[in-house]
């Protein structure tokens, strides 16, 4: 009994925050907690959290169980004997079928990001990339110029200011762009990937931290492998724009694929 009390006067003094109780004769709580025992966690103490099982509602168990009878459906009527589908509107055309069908899906259509010269300019000079150095689309992405790139990377003509001398390496460029990159002494490398190029080039890491060798880089589709005369060290198809009779060659030769889709610049 003495036991059961002492616990009994620790619990109220935990709650009124009380270092001594209403007699000055009972000891202090320190010298009462030496009384109870170390609490060890057992099987026969492991329980959910309060709410965590809500407690099934039964249906058509009388009135007093609040669903009883009609068990919640009401009375009469379509929705109280069976369900009804899903868009199901009583016999009349539903909305789906009122309004004629869009049919903008395109399955060959490629997910380009677009970057501007002006994003890639303000990185360099903040120190976020370096002008020396070739930028490509590692470096884009490992700096936070580019977010993530999908099926490939355009740059474009864009933001405030000139550019200075780069070296950058893309998958698509636009003719002003590479223009502006060119006049500043620069040069645009126009390279050919395939999704798991593109995964291969900007995170490396996915073999090189299980001791696999990079997959080989594929080679173009054949209606487009005359665009990429040359091969870097890697083997990937690529096309170096320096001159700005190379931006008119790229022009002529590069019809706009039909089905590529529009964007507008991301960065």
């Amino acid at each position: 009994m003495q036991q059961y009390s002492a616990r009994f006067n620790i619990i109220k003094a935990l709650i009124f925050r009380r270092d001594y109780f209403r007699s000055a004769n009972e000891p202090r709580i320190k010298d009462l907690t030496k009384h109870l025992r170390p609490s060890a966690l057992s099987l026969s103490d492991i329980q959910d959290n309060p709410g965590a099982r809500k407690k099934e509602v039964r249906l058509g168990r009388g009135r007093g169980s609040g669903c009883g009878k009609t068990s919640g459906r009401g009375q009469k009527g379509q929705r109280a004997r069976n369900s009804v589908r899903l868009g199901f509107e009583g016999g009349q055309t539903p909305l789906q079928k009122r309004f004629p069908k869009v049919r903008t899906y395109d399955p060959f259509a490629k997910d380009i990001i677009d970057v501007t010269l002006g994003r890639i300019q303000r990185f360099v000079d903040t120190g976020r990339l370096d002008a020396n150095a070739e930028i490509g689309l590692k470096q884009l992405v490992d700096s936070g110029c580019v977010r993530r790139i999908k099926d490939g990377l355009r740059l474009v003509e864009g933001g405030p200011g000139s550019c200075s001398s780069l070296r950058v390496r893309v998958t698509e460029c636009s003719p002003v762009a590479a223009e502006r990159v060119v006049e500043k002494g620069g040069q645009v490398c126009l390279a050919w990937y395939n999704k798991l190029g593109i995964r291969a080039t900007v995170k490396p890491f996915k073999w090189t931290d299980q001791g696999l060798p990079l997959p080989r880089f594929a080679r173009p589709p054949p209606k487009v492998e005359h665009r990429y005369p040359d091969r870097d060290d890697d083997g990937v198809p690529i096309r170096i724009l320096k001159h700005r009779k190379d931006i008119e060659v790229m022009t002529n030769e590069w019809p706009r694929p039909v089905h590529q889709r529009e964007a507008k610049a991301r960065y």
